[in-house]
């Protein structure tokens, strides 16, 4: 059907004309929550600010029942949202740089990009026939911050993120676009296509270099599955405490289960892709005999210790997709 890339990532979206629903503010945590549904079948973009919302259709077929917070919306009939509409959405200002997203429901690429002043919403669905993405958008209210975390045996005892941050060059050069990924959640290449990076003459001129930090409050025995890279020059590299434990990708192997015995304290995480075709990465930390998820974190000093920008854009990696190269039952 479409010539559009397969696969993909991260997270996922939707409204009328004469409107009057209320954006959902939760006074305790002190955010407002978008709920958004949109049949998909090609390539959009939904862009959020205080002045409007708008919808951006790229490729393929306009997108059907298209709700936010319950209201419908037809974008093909109507790009920009109604004013009354908008202002019911986010009757409140709320801080555009900090909006996370859950996703419910979708079968390929959703993502979040996040600005200052807007937020993007990219979906894409590649796949034969339209399907339903359905995802809440969280903003916190202007003013509010999420707490962060400390750990007491940290080094200058730094506050801390959850997951790792990643910042992206091409051929060497800075790129302006960091990655925000969470533990085990899958980037695939589909994501970069729909984030305007800068064009890359050769099939390995990309480079996302991701900088975190596990922390154990005992000794524990951690499962750590790594999958990435493709035979198209795609490269996965994950280091732990300085040491290089493994790449994947082209011709070697392009997953790997493997056990730690790791002491109780921080545990420095680097994780580098390269491309060419990266195919689908995935880096988890798990308790080995729980099955659970461990937290991964970063802090301020790692995000300049890869060369951070204040001002890149961030992308937020959510995605639970699962493509090739990454085992089914993962």
């Amino acid at each position: 059907m479409k010539p559009i890339i397969a696969a993909a990532v991260a997270v996922t979206f939707a409204l009328a004309l004469g409107i009057s629903s209320t954006a959902k503010a939760d006074q305790t945590t002190a955010t407002v929550s978008l709920h958004i549904v949109a049949e998909v079948d090609g390539s959009d973009r939904l862009i959020i600010s205080e002045q409007e919302t708008l919808w951006v259709h790229r490729h393929w077929a306009w997108p059907s029942r298209v709700t936010i917070n319950d209201v419908g919306w037809n974008p093909q009939h109507s790009p920009a949202l109604p004013e009354k509409a908008h202002r019911s959405l986010l009757s409140q200002p709320v801080n555009f740089a900090l909006a996370k997203m859950a996703v419910h429901q979708g079968r390929d690429t959703a993502v979040l990009e996040t600005f200052d002043d807007h937020i993007v919403v990219h979906l894409v669905d590649s796949p034969n026939g339209a399907s339903t993405y359905d995802l809440t958008v969280t903003l916190p209210l202007r003013g509010s911050y999420p707490s962060p975390r400390t750990f007491p045996d940290d080094d200058a005892n730094q506050p801390t993120l959850p997951g790792l941050i990643g910042l992206t060059s091409v051929h060497g050069k800075p790129a302006g676009v960091g990655f925000h990924y969470h533990n085990g959640r899958v980037l695939a290449h589909a994501l970069l296509e729909y984030v305007d990076l800068p064009a890359s003459n050769s099939a390995d001129g990309l480079q996302i270099d991701f900088r975190g930090q596990l922390h154990l409050p005992k000794e524990l025995t951690v499962r750590v599955r790594h999958a990435g890279g493709s035979s198209n020059r795609g490269y996965a590299t994950f280091s732990l405490d300085g040491k290089v434990i493994e790449t994947l990708g082209d011709d070697r192997k392009k997953h790997s289960e493997q056990v730690f015995e790791l002491a109780a304290g921080p545990h420095k995480i680097a994780w580098q892709i390269q491309g060419g075709d990266i195919g689908h990465c995935l880096l988890e930390f798990a308790d080995a005999a729980k099955g659970e998820r461990l937290p991964i974190v970063h802090t301020p000093a790692m995000r300049e210790e890869i060369g951070g920008n204040p001002q890149a854009r961030i992308i937020e990696v959510e995605s639970q997709l699962i493509g090739w190269p990454i085992p089914h039952g993962w």
